[in-house]
C-alpha cells in the first residue's frame, strides 16, 4: 500500500492520488496532524520492529504493510495536557512529557523515513545547515550573517542586505484567508535598532533570473522566471507573479551534479530548490523547501510532475510486491 501523509488542503497530495487510482493503485491518504499520537504503538521483537498508529477511521496504519509513503508535510502535534501532576511543578511536567513526545514521534518518522519519497526528519528544514551543505557541495551562496545588533553588521560591505527567517515563515491569518507572509525583504542598517532577536542577513545579489527546480531522486525539472524586463528590482518573487514570465529551463549540468551531492548530504530525495542567476551568470543558491509547492512548476513547464511522482511512486509498490518487504533511501 502507498501512503500520502499530507496537511488539509494540499492539493498537490490530491492530485497525485488521483493519478495512482487511474493506475488502480491501493493507496491512502492520512493528514498526521489531524491524528493522535497517543494510538503509536510500538514492539521490538528479536530484530523485527512493528510500529502502528490506529487512526481516526479507526483503521490500523502498520508501518510493515506500506510500500512506500509520500510525504508533503504535517506533523502528529504534541498533546500533553491534563496528566496527573503527582506534585511536580507544571514546568517540570512539561518539560518531561515534551521530551517524550519528542522520542516517540522521532522514532515514529524514522521509521518513516527508510522508506519515503520526502523525509519527515527534515521538517521543518534547517536553512543554515542548507547554506553549509550547499557551499560544502561546491554551490556559491550567498554571503550571510546571524546578527543580534546593529554594531555587529558594520562589518558587512555596505547599509543595504537582504534579511529572511531563519527557520520558518510567519503565518498571517485572518477570518476568510491564510497566507505567509513574505519572507524576503531588504533592510537598512540605520532602520535598526541597537539589539533585536538573532536574525539572518545576506548580502543583496543583482540578479537576472530566478530558478525554481523540482528535485526527484537525481532527476531535475526547473522553471525559470525572468525578472529581469520588470521595472523595478524583484526582492521576492512571489510578490509580482503576475507580471513574471516563465519558462521551461535546463540546469547547467555542473550545477544539477552540485545539487544533487547537496540533496544527498541532507539526506533528501524530494524537494524544491530555490536558486538566482546573478548578471554575470553565476548560480547562486538560496534553499531548498522538501515539501515545497509544485503545482505551478508543472503547469508552466508542462512536466506533468504528479504524474511522474505517482509513477515513482507505483514502482515501489511494484517493487514492495515482488519482494513482500523493502527498505530505500533514495
Amino acid at each position: 500500500m502507498i501512503v500520502l501523509l499530507s496537511y488539509s488542503g494540499d492539493q498537490i497530495a490530491n492530485d497525485v492520488m488521483d493519478w495512482l487510482y487511474a493506475f488502480g493503485c491501493n493507496c491512502k491518504r492520512i493528514n498526521l496532524e489531524e491524528e493522535d499520537f497517543r494510538k503509536l504503538s510500538f514492539s521490538i521483537k528479536g530484530t523485527k520492529a512493528e510500529v502502528c498508529l490506529k487512526l481516526k477511521d479507526d483503521s490500523m496504519l502498520k508501518m510493515n504493510d506500506v510500500s512506500v509513503f509520500f510525504f508533503r508535510g504535517g506533523l502528529l502535534k504534541p498533546d500533553i495536557q491534563g496528566y496527573v501532576k503527582n506534585g511536580l511543578s507544571d514546568r517540570s511536567i512539561k518539560t518531561h512529557l515534551t521530551y517524550e513526545f519528542n522520542t516517540l514521534t522521532q522514532f515514529f518518522y524514522l521509521e518513516i523515513s527508510k522508506k519515503c519519497l520526502g523525509n519527515p526528519l527534515l521538517q521543518p528544514p534547517n536553512k543554515l545547515l542548507q547554506l553549509q551543505l550547499a557551499a560544502d557541495a561546491g554551490l556559491t551562496i550567498p554571503e550571510t550573517w546571524v546578527s543580534r545588533s546593529k554594531s555587529e553588521l558594520k562589518k558587512m560591505k555596505n547599509d543595504v542586505f537582504i534579511t529572511k527567517s531563519i527557520q520558518e515563515n510567519v503565518l498571517l491569518q485572518d477570518e476568510d484567508l491564510i497566507h505567509y507572509n513574505l519572507k524576503v525583504n531588504t533592510i537598512r542598517r540605520s532602520e535598526l535598532p541597537e539589539y533585536f532577536f538573532p536574525s539572518l542577513f545576506q548580502y543583496p545579489v543583482e540578479k537576472s533570473a530566478e530558478v525554481r527546480a523540482f528535485y526527484l531522486d537525481g532527476k531535475f525539472y526547473s522553471l525559470a522566471m525572468l525578472i529581469s524586463a520588470l521595472d523595478e528590482p524583484v526582492i521576492d518573487y512571489r510578490a509580482v507573479t503576475g507580471k513574471i514570465r516563465y519558462a521551461r529551463y535546463k540546469l547547467p549540468e555542473e550545477v544539477e551534479r552540485k545539487l544533487d551531492r547537496f540533496m544527498k548530504m541532507m539526506g533528501l530525495n524530494t524537494g524544491s530548490i530555490d536558486l538566482l542567476i546573478d548578471r554575470e551568470g553565476v548560480y547562486h543558491f538560496l534553499e531548498v523547501n522538501p515539501t515545497g509547492q509544485i503545482g505551478w512548476v508543472s503547469d508552466y513547464g508542462n512536466y506533468f510532475l504528479e504524474e511522474k511522482i505517482a509513477r515513482y511512486l507505483l514502482n515501489k509498490e511494484l517493487i514492495f510486491s515482488r519482494h513482500e518487504r523493502i527498505s530505500f533511501t533514495g
